[in-house]
């Protein structure tokens, strides 16, 4: 009969470990070395979160970005990783895109007449600049355990949560960046001589904010910073080797032989 106990015992905690998963305070904010992810943007009220007694499950509505489909707003980002070497395709609902080829911090992007405008190494002032050098989602920087809240269900597996407000949020490294250049007397001083008053940072409400995160990878699956409604995909495998088309390739191999040049010249006698 003890044995019969035991086994029942051992079946019942198999199933919960099963269908309710232990977060250990892991967050994965830098996708596989070779990885393929598509984010796309929506209204913060596509998101619906429903609870029935102790457990909750999320959906979202396809709902556009923009109901004007002549604004030029951002409806889809899709990244290729490969390894230090990334490529983003952004589209917009007016039907435009953009793409952008980076190795580290060295960045083309390609503008509406074809041309390339090279991005300044590591500059978080720029809003096209993308910072992939300490995680690959910039605007989750901020998340820890701390936020954790629970376990919910999201496209019919179970996933971890994490809520705050926007006033509770520590910000991002690119909102530090921000504040600090607003709050340098020199750059003010120098926007004044320009003829511009820089912009004061918005005072944080408290709008709900919300993150789920993949139990199985890690990886963040849904953002809601309750403006904006980002929905993660990925794909790691089947991928083709990642090459930059030949007028992208052209400007790397530019800047290369600028940087080498740059380099003797510095310790040229």
């Amino acid at each position: 009969m003890k044995s019969y106990s035991f086994l029942i015992v051992l079946l019942l905690t198999v199933f919960v470990a099963a269908q309710e998963p232990v977060f250990d305070g892991k967050i994965e904010l830098l996708a596989p070395k070779r990885s393929r992810w598509v984010i796309t943007f929506r209204p913060s009220k596509a998101m619906h979160v429903a609870e029935s007694g102790k457990s909750r499950a999320a959906s979202v509505d396809e709902l556009p970005m923009s109901p004007d489909a002549a604004e030029h707003v951002l409806t889809s980002l899709t990244v290729d990783k490969s390894d230090t070497l990334y490529c983003e395709l952004s589209r917009f609902s007016d039907g435009t895109k953009s793409e952008k080829w980076s190795i580290g911090a060295i960045q083309f992007r390609e503008v509406k007449d074809g041309s390339l405008l090279a991005m300044a190494a590591m500059n978080l002032l720029d809003p096209d600049f993308s910072d992939h050098s300490k995680e690959d989602f910039e605007e989750l920087g901020w998340l820890g355990k701390e936020f954790f809240v629970g376990v919910i269900t999201y496209q019919n597996q179970p996933c971890f949560l994490f809520q705050t407000t926007s006033d509770k949020r520590p910000q991002t490294r690119r909102e530090d960046a921000q504040q600090k250049f607003l709050s340098d007397p020199e750059s003010v001083s120098f926007k004044e001589s320009q003829g511009k008053s820089p912009k004061a940072p918005a005072k944080p409400s408290s709008t709900p904010v919300t993150v789920i995160v993949s139990a199985n990878s890690r990886l963040p699956l849904v953002y809601n910073d309750g403006k904006v409604l980002r929905t993660y995909s990925y794909k790691t495998s089947g991928l083709e080797e990642l090459v930059p088309p030949e007028k992208f390739a052209r400007e790397f191999a530019a800047w290369r032989k600028h940087a080498m040049e740059m380099g003797r010249a510095a310790v040229a006698p």
